[in-house]
């Protein structure tokens, strides 16, 4: 269905928790049959999602004292923004 899937384990790998332990926690992890960012991205809208939030992960991370952790995540939608081009 999808040209190229989005390793949503490794999208986040920044988290103290692993992928794993926080889908396990919240069963809201595991509602559909399709992950959002895979829908995004066949939907031709991953680029704009991705930047859009990577600035928005970038301008609110010195206000909620996680900046180093919305940083890291700013850094990997840009990457997958690369992953891209």
């Amino acid at each position: 269905m999808f040209e190229k899937e989005v390793d949503t384990r490794t999208m986040f790998q920044f988290l103290d928790q692993p992928v794993e332990d926080c889908e396990e926690s919240n069963p809201h992890y595991k509602q559909g049959n399709i992950q959002p960012i895979d829908l995004i991205k066949d939907m031709g809208d991953l680029k704009p999602f991705c930047l859009g939030n990577a600035i928005k992960y970038i301008v609110r991370s010195r206000h909620k004292g996680s900046e180093k952790r919305d940083i890291e995540k700013a850094i990997d939608y840009l990457k997958m923004v690369l992953e891209e081009l």
